[in-house]
């Protein structure tokens, strides 16, 4: 009796089919973690978007009260009426700009600024109220504007 054997050739198939595999399903985690952060950071600028808006809104509220408050012939501060791109800009809206006037609740809000508004005459009844909040990044700015009928 002779006994036969037989050699088989291993080629490591196997094991280059399992190191593709596991880069496909890495590859997958690394994208599914890259749009996580994305939402994330979209999720994070809404949120400080919508923070500033309600601050402006709440800017607008106190800057109305401030109005009901004086007589309809109150001297508000001649604006000698600013131009709609200087609303845009931080130097009108500085600390110590008269015109602006601190709403004075940017901490209850986590702002990276205090809320300001400017109140404009327009006609004899008519006031031009346009509120500035800023988000808790610089970056974000909410500027709102209303039309206040003293009359």
């Amino acid at each position: 009796m002779i006994a036969c054997t037989i050699k088989k050739k291993q080629t490591g198939a196997v094991l280059i089919v399992s190191l593709i595999m596991l880069m496909l399903v890495t590859l997958i985690g690394i994208s599914g973690m890259q749009t996580t952060v994305l939402e994330e950071r979209m999720a994070s600028n809404h949120r400080d978007q919508n923070t500033a808006f309600q601050a402006a809104e709440a800017t607008i509220l106190q800057a109305r009260t401030y109005i009901e408050s004086q007589p309809l012939s109150f001297a508000y501060p001649n604006t000698g009426g600013i131009a709609d791109d200087a609303f845009f800009t931080t130097a009108l809206w500085a600390s110590a700009s008269a015109i602006a006037t601190p709403a004075g609740y940017g901490g209850n809000f986590n702002l990276m600024a205090d809320p300001r508004y400017i109140v404009e005459r327009i006609s004899p009844t008519l006031l031009r109220v346009t509120a500035r909040a800023v988000g808790a990044s610089p970056g974000t700015q909410v500027i709102l504007r209303v039309i206040y009928d003293g009359s």
